[in-house]
């Protein structure tokens, strides 16, 4: 119910699928006109089947009491990553935090100034920051840990490129991870 919500308040079309076999090949064949892909995985029995309503309950407080990790690299994915992101914090009512990747000081302040002014232009304050020495999926996963993230927006160009990459975070990290172009 909150990704169907923050979709509604964005220009974005959704549809859910519950499918079997290889998870990336699956992906790959299925996303070529997708906007926005959501990854997860559970162990936990009531995520299966008749129990849907029981799981986006448990997602929306999760995201409500963890911070929501959005990725900021500066490219057009990644502005629709933060729209995404407010969203979700506004349903939610949960937190963001940025996390931009880069390896200098300067580029750092130059990537958070975009932030500050495509948040103040959607009438968001300042948010919470971190810094990230690159924007591989290590680095993304250890930050999605060390920050008990309830969710997890990376912006992508290319989910074919990056297959393995993203099945390794999915297997990482303990919470939704939602990919945006």
């Amino acid at each position: 119910r909150a990704l169907e919500a923050a979709a509604r308040e964005l220009p974005l079309s959704w549809s859910l699928e519950i499918v079997r076999g290889d998870l990336i090949a699956v992906i790959l064949q299925r996303t070529a006109t997708a906007d926005l892909l959501v990854l997860g995985r559970t162990r936990r029995p009531a995520y299966r089947g008749a129990h849907g309503e029981k799981v986006m309950r448990r997602l929306e407080r999760r995201v409500a009491r963890h911070p929501i990790v959005a990725l900021f690299d500066g490219s057009t994915a990644a502005a629709r990553v933060l729209d995404a992101a407010l969203a979700l914090e506004r349903r939610a009512h949960g937190d963001m935090l940025v996390a931009i990747p880069a390896s200098r000081p300067e580029q750092f302040a130059a990537l958070r100034g975009q932030v500050d002014a495509i948040l103040a232009v959607r009438g968001h304050a300042p948010t919470g920051y971190v810094c990230l020495p690159d924007a591989g999926i290590a680095t993304v996963a250890e930050t999605a840990k060390r920050r008990r993230a309830g969710a997890v927006l990376l912006p992508v160009a290319d989910l074919a490129r990056a297959e393995h990459e993203f099945e390794g975070l999915v297997d990482e990290i303990a919470c939704p991870v939602v990919l945006i172009r």
